[in-house]
């Protein structure tokens, strides 16, 4: 019997979607309790599972699926001509593998994404302690990558490694920087 087989899943009601205005939404949660080792998080993410905090989750609309998430195959990725050039429009920032974005600094640059994307979301407002649980606290597999144009933090990604992959978390960036794409 495989690890996912022995996972207890539960399913939200119905509840108004994130993604598209006027839609419904159900989503599944693995139980909060599980742990989970590598392969079996491995797993889940090819069925569409993503991890949000603590919480592992995918979408399962009945009539929708527009936010399935997409597996890219690096070996065989080729970019297009817009990739490239937000390539080369960014060739000017550092960018670096840190330990923790627990910081002060990570903080209100989260704060000041959300307060400028998303003041209509359920992330409005930010706050510390929600920013810790969604983002900052480290977890196994979390890895945080730093963008920084002359010392200033412009940007900071989220990601999960996994044995055959990545799994990106969380992207959030300076509002005034936006022309860059660093989303």
């Amino acid at each position: 019997m495989s690890v996912l087989s022995k996972l207890k899943v539960y399913a939200t009601k119905p509840h108004p979607c994130s993604y598209q205005d006027g839609k419904e939404a159900t989503t599944l949660f693995i139980d909060p309790k599980a742990e989970l080792d590598e392969i079996a998080y491995q797993d889940l993410t090819e069925i569409g599972f993503r991890r949000s905090g603590t919480h592992y989750y995918r979408p399962h609309c009945q009539s929708c699926n527009d936010c399935i998430p997409a597996r890219i195959p690096v070996n065989t990725f080729t970019p297009a001509r817009r990739q490239k050039r937000i390539e080369n429009k960014n060739r000017d920032l550092t960018v670096h593998s840190v330990a923790s974005i627990a910081g002060e600094e990570y903080y209100q640059l989260y704060a000041n994404y959300i307060e400028s994307r998303h003041e209509d979301g359920d992330m409005y407002p930010p706050t510390p302690d929600q920013y810790q649980e969604f983002l900052a606290r480290q977890t196994r597999f979390g890895h945080f990558t730093e963008f920084r144009l002359e010392g200033k933090l412009l940007a900071v990604s989220v990601r999960d490694n996994l044995t055959d992959s990545f799994s990106a978390i969380y992207t959030f960036f300076d509002p005034e920087y936006s022309n860059r794409s660093l989303g």
